[in-house]
């Protein structure tokens, strides 16, 4: 009984999909006075055209998979922004992917990370990056999938 429930849910889910409906939530963010941005509301992804956002690895997560075509085993940030598809990446995985990836832009996560720290002697934490990330690139508003994590959402908004 639990796997027939499991593959409708899977089919209902696929044929939202391709009907064009819950394919994810909207977030729009503004600056607030302390530099950290502020989620202001979600509105329905089909009335407008985004930027879309990821952050997961591939290998676990299948629209990660589909926007990159590469396997990564650790949370990286895929952001598609005016037709431009830009990944964050660790030093390690970055080689890699400019090979076998289908990305514009690739970006250093420790670039990012140097940015973010300072003169401070710890790492920042990643969701601190990806925030410092997305007001880099002016990214006022995302559609997230259904299973962004909801420690970063709460850090970008």
């Amino acid at each position: 009984m639990l796997i027939v429930v499991s593959v409708l849910a899977v089919i209902a889910a696929f044929a939202g999909f391709i009907l064009g409906k819950n394919v994810g939530r909207l977030l729009y963010f503004r600056p607030s006075e302390r530099g950290r941005s502020q989620a202001v509301s979600t509105c329905d992804s089909r009335t407008t055209h985004p930027a879309r956002l990821i952050v997961a690895p591939s290998d676990s997560d299948a629209d990660m998979l589909y926007a990159t075509r590469i396997f990564i085993g650790d949370p990286f940030i895929f952001l598609q922004q005016n037709g431009k598809r830009t990944l964050v990446l660790s030093d390690l995985e970055i080689d890699r992917a400019k090979k076998k990836a289908q990305a514009d832009e690739f970006v250093m996560l420790s670039a990012l990370e140097r940015e973010v720290q300072g003169k401070a002697k710890q790492a920042p934490p990643y969701e601190k990056v990806l925030a410092h990330f997305l007001t880099k690139r002016g990214v006022k508003r995302a559609l997230v999938p259904g299973n962004f994590p909801l420690g970063y959402a709460n850090e970008i908004k």
